[in-house]
């Protein structure tokens, strides 16, 4: 898609603008969920077991984007595909899942930037999954956009317990607060 060659002239008309638009939101979405998984990690600094279900959010998203990228898209393997040693995968800790992310994202700032206004429109046969044959800005759309939104939001929404708000004061000021919402 887009050519290997690199360098060409901007294209312009709707379609470069969806283009431009999809390479904006992408980048957004990546911004987004570091943030996520930074502040989500802080909330769980103490807590091993919502540590790790975090870990393994960030990790499905960034393996979602690397399958849709590199092997949907590019038609090449999948990056994490170099994590495993043997029939081993390697243990992921965050510092090792934020290179993975670099490099994942790197891949899909290489596809985005050799994309063209007309690749937008090639259809990726997703039959074997029936999903037909949508076509590229389709699936960045929904595999990488959506996706990973959904996950930013899932990490938002993973609180951890706090344990001194288990006194009577605080549960009455809890229930008293839901009772006003209500």
């Amino acid at each position: 898609m887009g050519g290997e060659s690199g360098v060409r002239a901007p294209a312009r008309g709707p379609d470069a603008d969806a283009l431009a638009l999809l390479r904006s939101q992408i980048h957004q979405v990546h911004q987004l969920l570091d943030d996520q998984v930074t502040e989500a990690m802080l909330r769980a600094r103490y807590r091993p077991a919502v540590h790790r279900k975090i870990l393994s959010l960030y990790v499905h998203t960034l393996c979602v984007e690397d399958i849709t990228v590199n092997l949907l898209l590019r038609a090449k393997p999948p990056l994490f595909t170099r994590a495993w040693t043997g029939s081993q995968l390697v243990p992921w800790d965050l510092p090792s899942v934020r290179v993975y992310a670099e490099v994942v994202h790197g891949a899909t700032d290489v596809l985005l930037a050799q994309l063209t206004p007309a690749d937008l429109r090639t259809a990726i046969d997703l039959s074997d999954v029936d999903l037909g044959t949508p076509d590229t800005i389709w699936v960045l759309n929904r595999f990488v956009l959506w996706e990973t939104a959904m996950i930013c939001g899932e990490l938002a929404a993973k609180q951890v317990p706090n344990r001194r708000a288990t006194n009577g004061v605080a549960h009455a000021q809890l229930l008293s607060t839901r009772a006003a919402a209500t």
